[in-house]
């Protein structure tokens, strides 16, 4: 097995049971993987910091904290974490996915120990907990690499709340992507969700969601912001990573 050499990215923002079910996970990490697979968990100014949870993990694990709390701010975390996955300035892969979104190791192995093209990006089939039966694709979950990342200059986030919009963008940043890649789907690549509620209106696992912000609301602001850079046809990504930030493991 020769896994490809890799960094997986995770936003984090008052998850912990969530996040503790993903140490678990990582712990299972052994040999080649756990070699070629380091994991940047990137915590949003959380109140219930994602680091004391990860202190002991067996994975090869770093986590960075921003310094000042800001609504919807995945996106910032994601252009953080694809900052600091390189710091070499390796052109490695960059996976990302959500913290409610599991990587087994199975699964992981089954996509990186593969012939995996530059010029591509790489989606993956996700299955939904409690009940594993229907399957959708993720927007925030893919694999490419890094200079591919940054030829987009990472998400916008003249989008988010710290630039003046809401919640949104994923799309955005697809449509980019796609626009100098190409795209191909792993089927045989199956992550877990966990954020989604079953039919019976139980929660697969209570604080895999973020609940305490109005995505609707928010929502209005992004298509605003949206429409303001339509109006000017100019939809680069400029200044990507705005917050402060430090390791704190």
């Amino acid at each position: 097995m020769e896994i490809e050499r890799t960094r997986m990215v995770v936003p984090y923002y008052n998850n912990p049971g969530m996040l503790e079910l993903q140490k678990r996970n990582w712990d299972r990490y052994e040999g080649e993987l756990r070699h070629s697979l380091r994991i940047i968990v990137v915590d949003d100014c959380s109140t219930q910091p994602a680091e004391p949870i990860l202190r002991d993990c067996k994975a090869d694990v770093r986590v960075y904290r921003l310094e000042e709390r800001w609504p919807w701010n995945m996106h910032q975390c994601r252009n953080i974490g694809a900052k600091e996955a390189c710091k070499d300035k390796e052109n490695m892969w960059l996976f990302f996915t959500d913290v409610d979104v599991m990587l087994t190791p199975e699964a992981a192995i089954t996509m990186l120990d593969r012939s995996l093209q530059a010029g591509t990006h790489y989606t993956v089939e996700r299955t939904f907990a409690p009940d594993f039966t229907d399957r959708k694709i993720h927007p925030n979950t893919f694999l490419c690499k890094y200079s591919v990342f940054w030829q987009v200059n990472g998400y916008d986030l003249d989008l988010t709340p710290v630039g003046g919009g809401g919640y949104g963008g994923d799309n955005q940043f697809m449509r980019q992507l796609r626009a100098i890649t190409q795209h191909q789907h792993l089927e045989d690549v199956v992550t877990i969700g966990y954020g989604r509620r079953s039919r019976d209106g139980a929660a697969a696992l209570p604080d895999a969601d973020t609940t305490d912000l109005d995505r609707a609301e928010w929502h209005e602001k992004y298509k605003l912001a949206l429409a303001k850079k339509k109006n000017t046809g100019d939809f680069r990504s400029i200044n990507p990573i705005r917050t402060k930030y430090m390791r704190v493991l």
